[in-house]
């Protein structure tokens, strides 16, 4: 590392460290009244920030004023999370010049606990609202490049974004995208049972406990977040299968220049492993950066506390992609 040394031009006699400490301190006074923002300065968390006021779902913001706004990315939830579930990343995000939004998909977060949606619908609802979101953000962020980051179900939905509107994407953040489920017949089983004894209910929390996280304690925490859903019926766990199929039949039409961080844990008891060599095969981009890690299980992005390593990754990711404006592309 190399430094620096400076010089005094004045030999520093006891009463010119006190004036020199005077001056220093009264220097500093000085630009603090002056520019008292920037110096206390940190990501701000905004709800239903002014862009996206007209939007049906809630969105979420988190900017840092005291940083010039670089890019744009918009996280989009996984099943039975939430939009504020992208805090911790969100934040990191932003402290690096991203403007980061988020949104809870309907019926799920509080469009469910409020009981304005309480019933899941992929293509009906949420393909809208995720390109909804998309397209007021290109209209209040014009020249910013638009990166969709999405985990498990709303990693499918990023994809499903980039396939049917990919004007919109300049690049795609994947987590454990839903194109192979693993089968579980425990699972399975629990869903007859919900169906006969509990009116048609079933309780995941067995599911996100047990398969959400490497770490128990993760699960625990998702559990724990009143924004969480863990009751649904099985009309709404069967429309999960059909889009997981349908949306490996749509990653073939995205378009090449599309680049592609694709996050993947070998452990995930709930995505198969074998999504890599999939999206390998199917995936037509140019640009595609796969990191797969170890004891990370399938929730890595929605957590209180991302692990230091997948959000250096993330940002590098982005930092390497951000060049230029979107029109430039």
């Amino acid at each position: 590392m190399k430094s620096k040394t400076i010089t005094p031009c004045v030999k520093a006699t006891p009463l010119h460290k006190g004036l020199i400490a005077w001056a220093l301190s009264l220097v500093v006074a000085l630009l603090s009244n002056i520019c008292p923002q920037s110096a206390r300065a940190e990501v701000q968390f905004i709800e239903e920030p002014a862009s996206c006021a007209d939007l049906y779902t809630p969105v979420y913001q988190w900017r840092d004023s005291a940083v010039e706004p670089r890019a744009v990315v918009l996280c989009i939830h996984g099943f039975a999370s939430h939009g504020t579930a992208y805090r911790s990343l969100a934040r990191a995000l932003a402290a690096n010049g991203m403007l980061v939004y988020a949104l809870d998909i309907r019926g799920f977060g509080k469009t469910y606990f409020n009981g304005r949606d309480r019933r899941v619908s992929y293509d009906t609802f949420a393909d809208h609202d995720v390109s909804a979101l998309a397209h007021a953000l290109r209209s209040a962020h014009p020249g910013l490049k638009l990166y969709v980051c999405g985990e498990s179900m709303g990693a499918s939905l990023a994809l499903r974004l980039a396939a049917a509107e990919p004007h919109l994407v300049d690049g795609l953040i994947l987590s454990a995208p839903s194109v192979k489920l693993k089968k579980h017949l425990r699972f399975v089983v629990r869903c007859f049972v919900g169906m006969i004894f509990h009116h048609g209910l079933i309780n995941v929390s067995w599911q996100i406990l047990h398969f959400g996280a490497a770490d128990p304690a993760v699960g625990r925490q998702i559990l724990q977040d009143p924004l969480t859903r863990t009751r649904f019926r099985a009309s709404e766990l069967i429309e999960v299968l059909r889009i997981t199929r349908q949306t490996r039949e749509l990653v073939g039409t995205i378009p090449a220049r599309v680049p592609i961080l694709l996050l993947q844990a070998s452990d995930d008891r709930t995505v198969s492993p074998r999504v890599v060599k999939i999206l390998r095969q199917d995936l037509r981009t140019t640009d595609l950066t796969v990191v797969v890690s170890d004891h990370r299980g399938h929730v890595q992005l929605e957590v209180n506390h991302p692990q230091a390593d997948i959000v250096r990754v993330v940002s590098a990711w982005l930092d390497a992609h951000v060049v230029g404006s979107s029109e430039e592309d």
